[in-house]
């Protein structure tokens, strides 16, 4: 069910800069232990958490390098000069999905193109991502192979928690006719 200008003004005007400053002194990012070393991408979500930032800007053409498996790397271990850029992947979504997103309600942009997100990431944005950030007007996927099920995954589960969504990026992110076919 889609917001209406009254309840859409409501919601922002129930969450300004001073309390979403609040709300990130309260619940300061951390990352999880479980995980090993604090991925490089994780500071992104923190800055923009700490910083009341509408928009989250993840996608591996944009961003500085950053390397490990599934992207769940500590800069720590980083040895190279100008290493390779490898992508969060699934394993990173969570991450991002259980500790990033619910700190941020506030985005309203969210960019995770070209990041190895398969049909499993996007599972995980779908059902446990996106309805943390309802506001969100923008979401940019391109360059992820989330394929048909996960474009059929973000139309039926998904969008549904971001009424506010203007602008939907997913070329090639392989979806097919029957993925466009959901999303339509």
């Amino acid at each position: 069910e889609r917001l209406n200008a009254t309840q859409h003004n409501k919601i922002q005007q129930n969450t300004t800069a001073h309390q979403r400053h609040k709300m990130s002194a309260e619940n300061p990012l951390e990352w999880p232990e479980d995980c090993g070393g604090e991925a490089e991408w994780w500071k992104h979500v923190r800055q923009t958490h700490d910083n009341n930032d509408a928009t989250l800007d993840l996608d591996v053409k944009t961003l500085p390098a950053f390397a490990g498996e599934n992207g769940l790397y500590s800069a720590g271990f980083l040895r190279l000069r100008n290493p390779p850029r490898v992508p969060m992947g699934d394993a990173g979504v969570r991450v991002l999905v259980e500790k990033g997103l619910a700190s941020v309600p506030w985005l309203t942009e969210l960019r995770i193109g070209s990041n190895n997100i398969g049909p499993e990431g996007m599972e995980t944005l779908v059902e446990r991502g996106l309805r943390s950030v309802p506001q969100l007007s923008v979401l940019v996927l391109f360059d992820n192979p989330i394929g048909a099920q996960g474009a059929e995954a973000l139309a039926e589960r998904g969008l549904p928690n971001i009424p506010n969504l203007t602008t939907l990026v997913l070329f090639s992110s392989s979806i097919g006719d029957e993925g466009a076919k959901a999303l339509t």
